[in-house]
């Protein structure tokens, strides 16, 4: 979860530096050197964390964690998903 939070206060530090960005843009245009513009790193640091996150998604939750094992609890013959538990509605029917 904190890395879902990095991420967020990341896209929105990103888009206050957008700015930053349109400036170092003009100058290339006008052949001079943008230099390090923050809004560039932020953005590559907000792509590297999503890949982690991707990747973390994957290990712990598709290939054999969470989800894999709540199949396995609930599988019914026809390969679906039964869900047990006490729930505040009843079935229709």
């Amino acid at each position: 979860m904190p890395l879902h939070w990095l991420i967020a206060v990341l896209i929105v530090t990103a888009w206050f530096t957008g700015d930053g960005a349109e400036v170092a843009m003009e100058a290339v245009e006008e052949g001079g050197v943008a230099g390090f513009v923050p809004h560039v790193a932020v953005g590559l640091s907000i792509l590297a964390l999503v890949v982690v996150r991707i990747a973390l998604y994957y290990q712990y939750v598709l290939k054999d964690g969470l989800l894999r094992r709540m199949m396995k609890a609930g599988r019914t013959t026809k390969g679906r998903v039964q869900i047990r538990g006490p729930f505040p509605f009843r079935e229709p029917g």
